[in-house]
């Protein structure tokens, strides 16, 4: 079926509890193993990285793609996280309930199918302080919208200096971490993160929706890349401090293969980097990493 128009503008909300053991469990699958990330006899409970917002905006997704775009099974899995913007306004903590709202804010036609983008804003429900206000495109392959629509809402997402980098010089990355991607990381991640799409985890189903194999999640690569860049630049407080994340998800990543994470350029408390696969293809493009003055 064709993706649902009067979804422009609409909403769905659910409520959630970050229970302490998926916290831990995200933690653990992004191989944070030190005693802030995994000890919840602290007297704060343990540090939930910025990154977890991605867990939360799973199964808001999973609703808006249902009740809103009206998208059937096959098309779900047809479905390609290409953009992602977050911006952390206040901690997320272990034992919380929180609300998740999301929103339809764009949608267009490609050539590879629509383009749908979506916001999402989580909350504390006790108090509805806001957590995390993110933006989050993703490609329906295939998928076209019903009736005439070629172009529906504007789209949102912010024109920073780091889009379209581009190629970059060797000599011109300030740090580049090396991660290689075991062939277990994408069914860890699914289960840690509590972020199940087939395609990640089941030659059959990936193969079956035109991939050459199951591949890793795009928001692993991001968190991923948030982990090696605070802590190779920014210090052992580097996710304590991070705003926001952004980043463009360009070149699947299949396990077996080594990521390169560089940081391009810095300017103050901001970073610019990218991500490539071991073949030299930008795996994420328009990285950007900002964090909180120490």
């Amino acid at each position: 079926m064709p993706i649902n128009p009067d979804a422009l503008g609409a909403s769905e909300s659910l409520s959630q509890q970050v229970d302490t053991r998926w916290v831990l469990s995200y933690a653990a699958g992004l191989g944070l193993t030190d005693r802030l990330y995994l000890d919840d006899a602290q007297p704060d409970g343990p540090f939930v990285v910025p990154m977890f917002c991605v867990c939360l905006e799973w199964e808001a997704a999973l609703k808006t793609r249902n009740a809103l775009l009206r998208l059937d099974e096959t098309e779900l899995r047809r479905a390609v996280h290409v953009w992602q913007d977050s911006r952390f306004v206040s901690p997320i903590r272990a034992g919380m309930s929180v609300s998740t709202s999301s929103e339809v804010v764009h949608m267009r036609r490609t050539s590879a199918g629509t383009y749908v983008l979506i916001r999402y804003r989580s909350s504390e429900r006790s108090s509805g302080t806001l957590l995390v206000d993110s933006l989050s495109g993703t490609m329906f392959r295939g998928v076209s919208i019903a009736g005439d629509h070629e172009v529906l809402g504007e789209d949102s997402r912010p024109r920073t200096a780091v889009s379209g980098q581009g190629a970059v010089l060797a000599d011109a990355v300030l740090a580049e971490y090396l991660m290689p991607i075991d062939a277990g990381l994408p069914h860890v991640y699914t289960e840690c993160a509590r972020i199940w799409n087939p395609i990640h985890t089941e030659e059959r189903v990936a193969r079956s929706a035109g991939l050459s194999g199951i591949l890793l999640h795009g928001t692993a690569t991001w968190a991923f890349a948030a982990k090696a860049i605070a802590q190779g630049l920014m210090g052992a407080e580097g996710l304590r401090r991070l705003h926001r994340l952004q980043g463009e998800f360009r070149r699947p990543v299949a396990p077996l293969d080594t990521l390169r994470m560089r940081a391009l350029r810095r300017d103050g408390d901001e970073i610019a980097f990218d991500v490539l696969t071991g073949s030299g293809d930008q795996a994420m493009s328009a990285g950007l990493a900002s964090f909180a003055p120490a």
